[in-house]
This record gives structure tokens, sequence and C-alpha cells, in this order.
């Protein structure tokens, strides 16, 4: 015999009970495992509302932020070992990439490029447990088209620094903002 809400009922089988003991108890601690592992999860922030700082032209637009030229820069302090972020691409004019430069803790800047069905990228990893300073900054020209920075993954965002008050704006061509300064990936023969 077993109970069901208050009801006594007769089983046939008794030892149908037997066969779903382990999904009762799998069942039981179901919302113990979901409470631990969103609490090991990393948190995401919309881009507009997260507390970085964004020097350069950009427009905020449902949630996300827009940009389209050189040097657009994004300035971010988190705690945790690793931040991903959600970057969009408009791949205009049959271009399939934007290069993006990416500074950990002051360290050497790292380059990377948008892919084609790629959204996420990760721009640190394997960092110590703690707090750490990111800068992320479009090298390449508007004429490849529209970025939107849509979300940011890790484990806290906290407050930027703020930018310095005093700032200089270069007006120019190309040249002025470093076109061909990195031959690495199209070599002059």
């Amino acid at each position: 015999m077993y109970h069901f809400r208050g009801i006594r009922q007769r089983s046939s089988n008794p030892n149908i009970i037997k066969k779903f003991r382990p999904l009762r108890d799998f069942l039981l601690i179901l919302p113990l495992l979901l409470i631990l592992s969103c609490s090991s999860r990393d948190q995401q922030y919309k881009a507009a509302q997260a507390p970085i700082q964004v020097m350069g032209r950009h427009i905020n637009e449902n949630g996300a932020i827009k940009f389209a030229a050189s040097g657009v820069t994004f300035y971010m302090k988190f705690q945790g070992s690793h931040l991903d972020v959600d970057l969009q691409d408009e791949f205009r004019d049959s271009t399939n990439y934007n290069w993006f430069t990416v500074i950990v803790d002051g360290g050497a800047p790292k380059r990377f490029r948008t892919r084609p069905g790629k959204e996420w990228y990760t721009l640190a990893d394997s960092l110590q447990s703690g707090e750490h300073k990111l800068i992320l900054s479009k090298a390449t020209e508007g004429q490849n088209g529209h970025n939107k920075l849509i979300a940011i993954r890790t484990g806290k965002l906290l407050q930027a620094d703020p930018l310095p008050k005093r700032k200089i704006e270069f007006i120019g061509d190309s040249i002025t903002c470093g076109y061909g300064a990195d031959p690495r990936n199209v070599p002059c023969d």
C-alpha cells in the first residue's frame, strides 16, 4: 500500500514504489542543485545600463551601445576570473570582420576580430579571482559597419573609473586613426 495526497490505494505491484524511489530522490535534490548552480553563475548586464565608461561617438539603442568609429573605447572594472561580451557586427559592404583591441590590467594589448555568426567573445579568461580592469577599443574604420555592445557577462561588474575631464579629439583621415599601422594581417610585398 502507498499514500497519495492522503488517499490510501492498493498497488497490484509492490515493487513499483521501489522503481520510482530514485526519481523521487532526484526530485527532492533538484531544488538544491538549482540554487547552487545559480549562485555560482555569472551576472549578465545590459551594456547601456552597465556601470562602464564609454569614450567616443556612440548611441544607446534598446539597452545596447551602438558605435561605428574607430577608437570608440569601453572601460570596465570587474570582479571575477573572466569577462565575456555580446558584440554584434553589421558586416557592411561585404566585409566580414571588425578588429578590436583588448587590454587587461594594463598588460600587453591583444587583438581579435569579429566573425559572422558569432556574438559572444571572451575578452578575459583564467585570471586570478579578484578585481580587474579591462579596456575594449574598436580598431577598424566605420566603413566596415556599426557594432553593438549588447551585454557583458562576468562575476560582478563594478563602477568603472571616471573618464579624464580633459580630452583631445583628432580630426583627420584614415592615416590619423592609424590605418596600416599593424601590417601583420595585410603583408606588404
